[in-house]
């Protein structure tokens, strides 16, 4: 089976938040920072992989601390319910 991870060279929290403050413009968001960088990540991730694939890629030893991430809508719910009926 082949491992289809990334392996990328870590960026600290600060290098990250300097390329984020010096391009605010570009993000739209004036409250852009590391930490909601990853949660979008983990979102999005989460939509197309399981929570065991999200939590490697973050890094936690536990699926509990990786559903933390996720931001779910009310319609995600509601196709995550619809793929399980089928």
């Amino acid at each position: 089976m082949q491992d289809d991870t990334i392996n990328c060279k870590k960026i600290s929290p600060k290098s990250l938040f300097k390329f984020l403050t010096t391009r605010k413009e570009a993000f739209r968001d004036e409250k852009l920072s590391p930490h909601k960088l990853r949660h979008t990540f983990a979102t999005e991730y989460a939509k197309k992989n399981s929570v065991y694939d999200l939590m490697r890629q973050l890094g936690h030893s536990s699926t509990d601390t990786s559903a933390l991430y996720i931001i779910t809508t009310e319609e995600h719910a509601w196709n995550a319910i619809d793929r399980l009926d089928r």
